[in-house]
């Protein structure tokens, strides 16, 4: 891997690190489930599909939604088991032999509807949860 892979618009391999690190530390029974790996025709690059299995807990709450204070919508997730879909692609550096970039995209929308049940209250979770692009 590059010491400077790019992670969305973060950089390098200790970024790549924090952010599973806040990953695991944020969530529960946390889980990576393979369903797809698709390598590109000039071997560039590698697309993964992927669940991330988790639990809301406590520090989910804490850490990814400070901001949902209702206490019904927190009671509502506190203890849920939610399939979230994730890909990522790899961009692999052919002439430095290395991993130079590395795209996540995560669903939280799908997996939040499933145990709320209605678009607002998926909303007002969402709105100010702290997930970002990367």
């Amino acid at each position: 891997m590059a010491e400077d892979v790019n992670l969305g618009e973060r950089t390098g391999v200790e970024a790549l690190m924090d952010q599973w690190r806040l990953y695991s530390s944020s969530f529960q029974n946390l889980c990576l489930q393979l369903c797809r790996i698709e390598r590109s025709t000039t071997d560039r690059f590698v697309s993964v599909d992927a669940t991330l299995n988790v639990t809301v807990s406590e520090a989910t709450l804490e850490n990814v939604f400070p901001l949902v204070k209702d206490q019904f919508l927190r009671s509502k997730l506190l203890g849920q088991h939610l399939q979230v879909p994730y890909s990522v692609c790899f961009e692999w550096d052919a002439a430095a032999c290395r991993l130079s970039r590395v795209e996540t995209t995560t669903n939280f929308m799908t997996p939040l509807m499933r145990v709320l049940g209605n678009l607002p209250d998926v909303a007002s979770v969402l709105e100010h949860a702290l997930i970002t692009r990367d």
